[in-house]
């Protein structure tokens, strides 16, 4: 299902994608999969950037949280990246870029290049 919802987001369509981020996330919680649960509020925030920025800060945060839990630290530097963008989007520019910075040194540190 989360995958699913990522092949629907990138066809653009965000709400189909949501759905599958509403039935993938309780599973994931459910049964401890703290790396899809962290793809999926990623997800959730994809969906939600466009129009509805707050909201798409609202999952990242919790996918953040979820993040710090498991010691993911890629997924975290995407969850820090994201909400980079989502900063942008509010016009808090100076938090941007102070996510981004955070972000990209977990990407050295990790020696991510995609990162």
């Amino acid at each position: 299902l989360l995958w699913l919802g990522w092949a629907i987001q990138f066809q653009g369509r965000n709400a189909k994608a949501q759905e599958y981020v509403e039935a993938s996330l309780p599973l994931l919680s459910a049964t401890g999969d703290r790396w899809g649960e962290a793809w999926s509020l990623l997800l959730w925030a994809n969906c939600t950037i466009q129009g509805r920025p707050t909201e798409a800060e609202q999952a990242l945060t919790r996918a953040y949280a979820v993040c710090q839990e498991s010691g993911d630290l890629t997924n975290l530097g995407y969850i820090i990246q994201n909400l980079g963008a989502v900063a942008t989007e509010l016009g808090r520019y100076t938090q941007a870029k102070q996510y981004i910075d955070q972000a990209i040194r977990i990407f050295e540190e990790l020696d991510s290049t995609l990162g």
